[in-house]
């Protein structure tokens, strides 16, 4: 509980008895104090002072899966879905000390529609498992976890992931005020790249936001990132009809969240990621978001009155950036059109504009099977130099032997032509 101005109460029960209670609330305690007025019955002034209990965390100090190999030691997060706890590893197949473990929250359980949620849960396992890439968080183990609560047992999903050292997009965003160009462009193009993958195996993020933005720093100063929480991902071909008549109808973040995605549609695709990342990449850019003047729709439809009737500010009209180059504010522009038709088609489309614009970044995203083929290509041009050069170094020596026994064979000519 946050601090609290202290509390007086004055009673008075007769002409000798006057007394003022002053209760203080603090962080993890209050204090109650009671003296006497002035021209009261004299008494000691009493003073109290009791500590509030600290609710206990059933996770911390426990043990979790198959073999108990993770031991719980620190809450971390509480997310839309879940709470996420840090872990150190006791498991012989997993080569870190510490992992991460996201438990489906105990309340989910108890919901009405408890069936669909653990569905969602378990969705985010099996998507999060099918997508390995430098830029998406990696999916370690998972389980079920019994938590006893009186007499009733939890059983609690779960799922291990790898430790993250650093912050979300957010935090840094708050810290640093202003990034430069050229960073804004290092941290777009990993999204975008994670994105990709996801994309590629039909699978749409649907709640893209800079709290789902890890950023781990670097020596060189710069970031790796990673998209973390897929909980309302889905795949294209099992999507089914989103609607938003009231606000428990959906999992988005309100201000993240597409104008397709607030109207209902049959499916989504890409491009209600490529929305989400617009209001991102702005968001980076500029240190602003890109719609104001919006308290009128604020009382009846919020943010999602925002998102189908505002037009984004450009973002060099913003002000102290209009330095940013024409290119990127319109690649940004594109990204939030209202209709899906008007934005990309792809993050490919975006990642190809941006490369073109900066072609240092082209090094950072190129596929495993890219990068395979280079070093194929540079093994088998490595094994035939090694060949040639074998074959060189072996006649070189041939030749020299042999002029060599030449040299020898005509001295002891000539020893014995002497001799004779």
């Amino acid at each position: 509980m946050s601090e609290k101005p202290s509390q007086k109460t004055t009673i008075e029960q007769d002409n000798k008895t006057k007394i003022e209670i002053t209760t203080k609330i603090e962080n993890q305690s209050f204090t109650t104090k009671i003296e006497a007025l002035e021209d009261s019955f004299p008494f000691d002034d009493i003073t109290e002072t009791y500590q509030r209990k600290k609710p206990v965390d059933p996770f911390i100090g426990q043990k979790c899966g198959e073999n108990q190999e993770y031991l719980i030691v620190k809450f971390i997060a509480k997310g839309g879905m879940g709470n996420i706890y840090l872990c150190i590893n006791q498991s012989e197949t997993i080569d870190t000390d510490f992992v991460v473990v996201k438990f489906l929250d105990k309340e989910c359980l108890e919901a009405d529609n408890k069936e669909e949620i653990i569905q969602r849960f378990r969705r985010e396992i099996k998507l999060l498992s099918s997508l390995n890439h430098p830029n998406i968080v990696n999916i370690l183990d998972q389980g079920i976890y019994p938590l006893q609560k009186g007499k009733k047992i939890y059983h609690i999903p779960f799922f291990i992931m790898e430790y993250l050292q650093g912050e979300t997009l957010s935090d840094y965003l708050v810290k640093k005020r202003q990034i430069t160009i050229e960073e804004s462009l290092f941290i777009i193009t990993q999204i975008l790249a994670g994105l990709r993958i996801a994309h590629n195996q039909g699978i749409i993020h649907r709640d893209l936001k800079p709290d789902n933005i890890f950023l781990i720093p670097t020596l060189n100063n710069k970031h790796i990132v990673k998209i973390l929480d897929f909980g309302i991902a889905r795949k294209i071909d099992s999507m089914s009809v989103v609607r938003l008549t009231k606000m428990n109808d959906y999992f988005a973040t309100p201000y993240y969240v597409s104008p397709e995605h607030i109207n209902g549609v049959t499916q989504l695709d890409a491009r209600s990621d490529i929305y989400n990342l617009g209001l991102i990449f702005y968001e980076i850019l500029t240190g602003n978001k890109p719609f104001t003047d919006y308290d009128d729709l604020l009382v009846t439809k919020g943010w999602l009155g925002v998102h189908n009737q505002k037009n984004p500010i450009p973002p060099n009209q913003q002000f102290g950036y209009d330095n940013i180059p024409l290119i990127l504010n319109n690649i940004i522009l594109k990204c939030l059109a209202k209709k899906p038709d008007d934005r990309y088609l792809s993050v490919e489309d975006i990642l190809a504009e941006i490369i073109n614009f900066s072609p240092n970044l082209k090094n950072l995203h190129t596929t495993k099977e890219y990068n395979n083929n280079i070093s194929k290509k540079i093994f088998l041009n490595g094994l035939i130099f090694s060949f040639l050069l074998g074959i060189f170094i072996s006649l070189s020596t041939f030749l020299i032997i042999h002029v060599i026994n030449n040299n020898e064979q005509s001295l002891m000519n000539n020893q014995y032509t002497q001799n004779h």
